[in-house]
C-alpha cells in the first residue's frame, strides 16, 4: 500500500464527513512477496536477488524453530477487498503499484543518495 495512494483515500474519506465504516484500502493489485522483490528490483534497475525454495521445505523449517507464522506471511499473498470501499467512496487507487514503487525509489535515492550505488 502506497502512501500516496492511502493519502488520496483519506482526503475522499475527509470530503465525505458522513462516511463511517471500516474501509479496506490497497493498491488494488495483490502481489506475493516474490513479486513485490521482483518488481522493486525493477524499479531499482537492479536484479532481484531470490532464491527458489519449495514452500513446503520453508513451512517445516518455520514448524520447527518456531517461526510459523512469520514463514506464513512470507508464503502467502496478504489479499485485501477493497470492492466496498471503491463502490461506497466512488474512488479508486490513483497509482499503480508499479507508479507507486517508481516514486517510492526516487524519493528514496533523493534522500539517502550514498546508499543507491
Amino acid at each position: 500500500m502506497s502512501a500516496w495512494n492511502l493519502s488520496h483515500l483519506l482526503a475522499r474519506l475527509i470530503e465525505r464527513k458522513g462516511a463511517t465504516g471500516v474501509w479496506m484500502v490497497s493498491d488494488g493489485e495483490d502481489l506475493s512477496t516474490p513479486d513485490l522483490i521482483r518488481r522493486l528490483a525493477r524499479s531499482m534497475e537492479r536484479r532481484p536477488r531470490l532464491v527458489a525454495i519449495p514452500p513446503a521445505l520453508l513451512r517445516l523449517g518455520g514448524a520447527l524453530t518456531g517461526r510459523r507464522e512469520e514463514v506464513m506471511r512470507l508464503c502467502e499473498s496478504l489479499i485485501v477487498d477493497i470492492d466496498d470501499t471503491c463502490r461506497e467512496l466512488s474512488w479508486s487507487p490513483p497509482l499503480s503499484v508499479d507508479e507507486a514503487l517508481a516514486r517510492t525509489v526516487a524519493w528514496y535515492r533523493s534522500e539517502f543518495p550514498a546508499d543507491v550505488r
